[in-house]
């Protein structure tokens, strides 16, 4: 009974990142689920993240902070990226952008690093934030 429990918590979870295409943090997904009147506490919800990012079902981000964001992929493989954070309203926007990953590629062979896109992050200003300062 207590692991169909976990799997149907685990489920909505996932659920939740399926539909919400953005990294998000365990808190957001609390006060999400809670405001469905779904039940799950915080720390159920960190121990269900934690498994989903084992089976390789969501990508957890650090960030430089220390804080911890997790967003679904669908190809796990396929899932290098670097984020871009806004320094104005704190987005975090997972990038794949091609040339970025070809200078993942370039430190590796001709650097000898790996860099690790889970916890790269480029700092700057959103597409939001920029037109709301031209507006000003």
């Amino acid at each position: 009974m207590r692991g169909s429990y976990n799997t149907k918590q685990s489920q909505q979870i996932l659920e939740y990142l399926q539909k919400n295409k953005s990294s998000v943090s365990a808190k957001e997904i609390y006060a999400s689920l809670g405001a469905q009147g779904m039940n799950i506490g915080l720390a159920t919800i960190y121990r269900q993240l934690e498994n989903l990012v084992r089976e390789l079902k969501v990508k957890k981000i650090v960030t430089d902070e220390g804080s911890m964001r997790f967003q679904f992929v669908e190809d796990f493989e396929a899932t290098d990226s670097y984020f871009l954070k806004c320094d104005d309203c704190g987005t975090l926007i997972a990038s794949n952008c091609h040339l970025l990953l070809e200078v993942s590629e370039h430190m590796s062979d001709e650097h000898g690093f790996q860099i690790d896109t889970g916890k790269s992050v480029l700092y700057g200003r959103c597409k939001n934030c920029r037109h709301s300062k031209l507006g000003e």
